[in-house]
């Protein structure tokens, strides 16, 4: 939200998985001060989790669930 103290965001980024980051930098729309925020935060040396891929609730609702056993 536009309300929302840049500082109270960007406080927490450091926590942030780089998947999350990931999404930050391709969703967040009219955010520039955002953006450069994220850039610079670095991923921990012994990630080694790759690319995660985010799905919208509307793409996964487009794929069956996983049945039961």
């Amino acid at each position: 939200t536009p309300h929302t103290p840049h500082a109270a965001v960007t406080d927490g980024l450091d926590g942030l998985h780089p998947a999350e980051l990931a999404w930050i930098a391709e969703n967040a729309e009219d955010a520039d001060w955002l953006l450069d925020a994220a850039a610079p935060v670095p991923a921990d040396e012994d990630e080694d989790d790759g690319v995660l891929r985010l799905v919208s609730d509307e793409e996964l609702a487009k794929h069956p669930g996983p049945r039961p056993s």
